[in-house]
């Protein structure tokens, strides 16, 4: 008995000692099964009208979020990529320029192409006990969702109202046969503003605070695919003064090739449906795949562990 005794001692310390889930895992969890529930629940209860108000807020209090989170761990850099430039200006449109033709398809293009393709890219995960985790889903998901009930029942649902009490705008039914006007909207003015952002995004990272970022060992997206040795391959193919360079003409390349998803998904309900399916299919599927590893690998370790508890107490 007094052996059992001990053995059972060793084991509850040793389970009190390493918990598998920390508080704020455990609350990030309960904040990411909420936020499904709601968003399901106000886009079926209130598809037209305060499920745009929820993704701003949703989105601003998550950004927030990860704006503290980030800051104190020297990672506050990482806000200057895209998607948060993109998700500023769908931002804007919903809440001020909602009538606004071309801001709507800037907003579906971001929406669907590089967003779209980011899932896959930077293996967005739906793993709801890392907050991490469920932000970098929601501002990529969220915007995908928001275009595709604005695009295929909001903005029809619009033409049955009278005009004075229409809060976005119209479509033409026949915009895309105009092809020059259409590809204008459609990639061009996209493409003008990425290009904005790339732009500044450069001289913000690489020139103005590029010597601070180094003295205080700041973390960016640059920094980030520098430390992959593959990645480190590529950018500095050219040698490390045109890394830079090479790295955002990637990105360049990148934007436009997802935009074409964006552009085939505008004018079809089922490629836009199956896109946005595919997508959210699969960072549930990233999110599946960490689970399993996660917890059989902790599964693994935890018994070898009992094991060398169970030959200790043997053995003494």
């Amino acid at each position: 008995m007094k052996k059992f005794l001990k053995r059972k001692s060793v084991i509850d310390n040793y389970m009190k000692g390493a918990p598998f889930v920390r508080l704020v895992d455990k609350l990030s969890f309960i904040l990411g099964v909420l936020l499904l529930i709601f968003t399901t629940y106000i886009m079926g209860r209130y598809p037209d009208t305060h499920y745009y108000t929820f993704h701003c807020v949703a989105v601003i209090t998550l950004v927030i979020f990860r704006f503290y989170n980030y800051r104190s761990k020297g990672w506050h850099y990482y806000l200057f990529d895209f998607c948060y430039y993109g998700n500023t200006i769908m931002i804007i449109f919903l809440t001020l320029f909602p009538k606004d033709d071309i801001l709507f398809k800037v907003f579906f293009v971001y929406a669907n192409g590089p967003f779209g393709l980011a899932i896959p890219a930077f293996k967005n995960s739906m793993i709801f006990h890392k907050i991490d985790n469920l932000i970098s889903c929601s501002i990529h998901l969220i915007p995908q969702v928001t275009s595709w009930n604005l695009k295929w029942h909001t903005l029809p649902a619009e033409l049955e109202k009278p005009e004075s009490d229409r809060y976005f705008l119209t479509l033409d039914a026949l915009e895309s046969n105009n092809i020059l006007p259409y590809l204008t909207k459609m990639f061009l003015i996209p493409l003008g503003l990425y290009l904005l952002w790339a732009f500044l995004y450069s001289l913000k990272i690489f020139v103005i605070s590029s010597k601070r970022i180094q003295e205080r060992n700041y973390e960016t997206m640059y920094i980030y695919y520098m430390n992959q040795a593959w990645a480190k391959r590529i950018l500095s193919r050219f040698g490390l003064r045109f890394a830079p360079l090479v790295f955002m003409s990637l990105h360049v390349t990148f934007f436009i090739f997802s935009s074409i998803f964006a552009i085939l998904a505008y004018n079809s309900f089922y490629l836009h449906t199956i896109l946005m399916l595919m997508w959210i299919t699969l960072s549930i599927w990233n999110g599946a795949n960490f689970y399993m590893e996660y917890f059989s690998k902790k599964y693994e370790a935890n018994l070898k562990r009992l094991e060398e508890i169970e030959v200790t107490l043997s053995i003494s």
